[in-house]
């Protein structure tokens, strides 16, 4: 099952998931709060990236899969721990990601 084909199933709330630059990715999707730093916060039903690695790293699979969940699902996505700082990075300054529920 790729992700497009895992958002429409209704009911299904977690799976690892086929696509094609990726040695694997496992997501949820569901109801979630977030808190931003400037103390507001959002609530809303979100895809979670929780565990992913690219088949190639460093080659922007990652940014290719959030450009494609943006165009065919159009859907927030919280991806819940990143590992790298220049991953984050770029996340916030190409895609404008936030960062959010820190401590």
């Amino acid at each position: 099952m790729n992700l497009i084909e895992f958002w429409k199933q209704a009911g299904l709330r977690n799976a690892y998931l086929y696509e094609p630059e990726f040695s694997y990715i496992y997501v949820r999707k569901g109801m979630t709060v977030v808190r931003f730093k400037d103390g507001t916060s959002k609530q809303d039903t979100m895809l979670h990236i929780a565990n992913v690695e690219a088949a190639s790293p460093r080659t922007g699979a990652l940014g290719r899969l959030l450009k494609k969940i943006d165009e065919e699902l159009n859907v927030p996505v919280f991806i819940e721990n990143l590992h790298s700082k220049a991953t984050a990075e770029g996340l916030s300054t190409k895609y404008g990601f936030k960062f959010v529920n820190e401590t």
